[in-house]
């Protein structure tokens, strides 16, 4: 009561809400495309998983799915940085969308006249995976760009959620869609998300000196950027635990479509609806999480402690 009221005195303005970067219509555009962009790729990502179990039952075959759209990561990620750093992002953003597009049209095109084969689906997933790994630094690099600075970090945790919520929908979706209509309308379903977020994108009037003025050429923000991932240990600590999640995650996302198909017998929506289930579960776990976690900053357990020791049953006497 009285913190409150110290604050209201002098005049301090409480913390934006987490939902309050919606209230600037740029910033609510730009994450209505882009959710509706993320649902396409995970409803793309779906169908191919799906689709190369009806060209091969191999396991190493559908493995190789998951591989070529996540390499890119590994491979391009430091690059994609830079390149977010030292170009127009909002130009980059959009030759992005229009190549992603081509991808996707490519992949409905060949679904459509039957002329799939796992090379071809290995390949374009890895282009997809290529175009999404230099998007993304991109896309985190514009929020401070949509909102006011005060509110970047209700835009940061809104850009997550609108990640999980595409990752519950689009799987989902996708399979159904997968089942009902066949491979060639989830591709294109895909297509038309690529239109929106790039009409989103071209609709923005980003101002001429949004950039900082501190571009360097390529070369040196490359070593610039490894330098500091090999001195930061703050950055090696979430590294290591990164790659100890992904590397246990990834063989079940891997070989989820034939556990999916041969060992419980479910079809292409069945897999959608898995799949879909890691996005709400990460939804959910977002919701729960803060409260173990001030408990721990209170407390130092994951548990809150009584404030006080519990009554006696029996009297001592």
């Amino acid at each position: 009561m009285s913190g409150t009221g110290t604050t209201m005195a002098n005049g301090a303005a409480p913390p934006p809400g987490t939902f309050a970067p919606l209230h600037h219509r740029l910033f609510a555009v730009i994450w209505a495309a882009t959710v509706l962009g993320n649902i396409g790729t995970f409803m793309r990502d779906v169908s191919s998983s799906w689709l190369v179990t009806d060209l091969s039952a191999s396991p190493a075959a559908v493995a190789m799915i998951q591989a070529a759209g996540t390499l890119p990561i590994f491979l391009f990620a430091i690059p994609a940085g830079v390149l977010s750093d030292i170009l127009d992002r909002r130009r980059f953003l959009i030759m992005i969308q229009i190549g992603l597009g081509l991808v996707s049209s490519t992949l409905a095109f060949q679904a459509w006249t039957g002329n799939v084969t796992v090379e071809s689906l290995v390949l374009l997933t890895f282009l997809g995976g290529t175009g999404a790994a230099l998007a993304t630094p991109a896309w985190q690099a514009i929020t401070p760009e949509l909102v006011p600075k005060a509110e970047i970090k209700g835009a940061v945790a809104l850009n997550s959620l609108g990640i999980n919520i595409a990752r519950s929908i689009g799987p989902a979706l996708g399979g159904f869609i997968l089942a009902g209509l066949g491979a060639a309308a989830v591709y294109g379903v895909d297509v038309l998300t690529y239109v929106i977020v790039s009409a989103a994108l071209l609709w923005w009037r980003r101002e001429a000196d949004a950039d900082t003025g501190l571009r360097e050429h390529f070369g040196g923000a490359l070593r610039a950027g490894f330098r500091y991932a090999r001195a930061s240990r703050s950055l090696h600590r979430i590294l290591w635990r990164t790659v100890l999640f992904f590397g246990c995650a990834s063989a079940v996302w891997a070989l989820l479509p034939l556990v999916a198909r041969q060992e419980i017998g479910g079809g292409p929506g069945f897999y959608g609806l898995l799949l879909g289930s890691v996005g709400a579960g990460a939804i959910c776990g977002a919701l729960v999480m803060p409260a173990p976690g001030q408990a721990w900053v209170r407390t130092g357990s994951f548990w809150p402690r009584p404030s006080s020791p519990p009554a006696q049953p029996f009297s001592s006497r």
